[in-house]
């Protein structure tokens, strides 16, 4: 099973926290709203964008969890090989050498061409 290191999920914390100003246009959400969804303060969150402090892990499950659950973050998350695909056998306790499930509610296009990317990842 995929176990990720303290540090590697720092790692993913940081470079999640660069998609975030987009992710929260691709909503039409302001810092404010984006944060009461989340559950982050509007300091926290401003800190977090402008990378004043690091998101926690369990920000960062709070974050995906919404964009999990919209078509278009969804989408630039896959489009954008935001998510390391080791994420997902973390979440779907699957072993390194294992594909994860990708059975995902995006576009053809957009499915096809993250499975084309990281075809010598699956």
């Amino acid at each position: 099973m995929v176990v990720l290191s303290k540090s590697e999920k720092r790692v993913i914390c940081i470079e999640f926290a660069h998609h975030l100003p987009k992710i929260r246009d691709l909503l039409h959400l302001t810092q404010r709203e984006f944060g009461a969804v989340c559950g982050i303060s509007v300091d926290r969150l401003s800190r977090i964008e402008n990378e004043h402090a690091v998101m926690t892990w369990c920000q960062l499950t709070s974050i995906l969890m919404i964009c999990m659950m919209n078509l278009d973050t969804k989408e630039y998350l896959f489009a954008n090989r935001v998510l390391p695909i080791d994420l997902f056998r973390y979440f779907q306790q699957k072993d390194a050498n294992i594909p994860p499930l990708l059975n995902i509610c995006v576009s053809e296009e957009t499915a096809n061409q993250y499975i084309y990317q990281n075809k010598e990842m699956i």
